[in-house]
């Protein structure tokens, strides 16, 4: 961040004085920054404007497009901590279509707003799990599908990187859950079926049967009261 606001602070009035007359002219130079950054491209109005490259003082460096100073348009940045985006520039920050390759592994290819992954995209994780769906702030916000390496999914609604609101949850052994979730876990009223043909319909409470409920055997054998922490009370 504090090298981007560098960027658009000093953006470089480079005025050429020939026989005491200033000119505005647009060719390729190279000049070093006051925090020391180097710009090697090209130049209009003495501003960064075309296609340049940028390299910071700890090593990091964009290559692409710039407009009146900023990154703007095409581009790739890389990071001395090993992140890498390419994709779209606006206004010196990430905006637009992009992806981003974190240096934990995980890569993200999507929308961007303002520097971070906004609207839709494709988040995969270093381990396998994968995120397909809807992002704000660089966060899983709004409905996706999460699907994990071991064969769980979840599809519905997310809330700042939590599971919350309706959706549902397939479980490894195919067993499976729909209605109200909250903190990644059924929370509320939902239902829970299992592969051996029970069923489970009523509240929730942290993943268990908890408070009014009807549990169905395949048998038809019928349990309906009060559930406590995933037994029958009465």
């Amino acid at each position: 961040m504090l090298k981007d606001n560098l960027l658009k602070v000093f953006l470089i009035l480079i005025i050429v004085v020939s026989n005491g007359n200033s000119k505005v002219y647009s060719e390729e130079v190279t000049t070093t920054l006051p925090d020391g950054s180097i710009y090697v491209g090209k130049i209009k109005n003495g501003l960064f404007h075309g296609y340049g490259k940028l390299t910071w003082l700890d090593g990091s460096t964009y290559i692409g497009e710039f407009s009146k100073g900023l990154m703007d348009g095409k581009g790739i940045k890389t990071e001395r901590n090993g992140a890498k985006y390419i994709g779209m520039y606006r206004k010196g920050s990430p905006d637009g279509k992009g992806e981003l390759h974190y240096p934990s592994g995980d890569e993200y290819i999507g929308e961007f707003k303002q520097g971070l992954p906004y609207g839709k995209g494709e988040l995969t994780y270093v381990n396998g799990d994968k995120y397909t769906g809807e992002f704000m702030d660089g966060m899983l916000h709004g409905n996706g599908v999460l699907v994990y390496v071991d064969g769980m999914r979840y599809e519905g609604e997310f809330k700042r990187d939590i599971k919350s609101g309706r959706g549902k949850i397939v479980y490894i052994n195919g067993n499976y859950y729909k209605g109200e979730i909250e903190n990644d876990l059924p929370n509320g009223k939902g239902k829970w079926v299992s592969m051996n043909g029970d069923f489970y319909t009523g509240e929730f409470k942290n993943g268990e049967f908890h408070g009014k409920g009807r549990y169905t055997y395949k048998d038809g054998k019928v349990l309906e009261g009060y559930f406590e922490l995933g037994g029958f009370k009465k």
